[in-house]
């Protein structure tokens, strides 16, 4: 938990991580592997994260890049619900990338038709954490909502 904490930085790293994470989900979709575009589709994964991504821009005007950790308000729910939900984008990003590397790696070995790429896990991974940060960012509107 003091390792999240003390890597928040604000919303501009959270920005930050939604633009690459749409980056790295526009790649995925681009191999055209059946199983794991149905996921993405399934999660609307895209559509969240162009939502997410509009949504923290906006709080640019309230709440302002914090480069210390000492002038960072840990006491602000939304501020914590906002560095949670980099926490849990990072490890999403982080499963999308491990799945494009695998597909990318999958063409290159000997009669890769006839295989599946090995990212079972990751899919299983990717549904888990999806679901987290769904949670994750209705619990930042519904504190957003209380602090209009």
């Amino acid at each position: 938990m003091a390792v999240e904490i003390g890597s928040f930085i604000g919303h501009i790293v959270l920005t930050n991580t939604t633009s690459s994470l749409y980056s790295v989900c526009l790649s995925v979709l681009g191999h055209e592997h059946d199983n794991v575009n149905r996921l993405l589709e399934e999660l609307d994964i895209v559509a969240r994260i162009q939502t997410m991504d509009a949504l923290v821009k906006g709080l640019e005007k309230k709440y302002p890049v914090i480069g210390d950790e000492k002038e960072c308000d840990l006491s602000d729910p939304v501020k914590i619900a906002l560095n949670n939900l980099h926490v849990i984008n990072e490890k999403i990003h982080k499963i999308l990338k491990d799945i494009d590397t695998e597909i990318k790696y999958h063409k290159t070995k000997y009669w890769n038709e006839w295989r599946t790429p090995d990212y079972h896990l990751n899919l299983i991974e990717l549904r888990r954490n999806s679901k987290i940060m769904e949670k994750r960012f209705e619990l930042l509107i519904k504190l957003m909502s209380i602090d209009a």
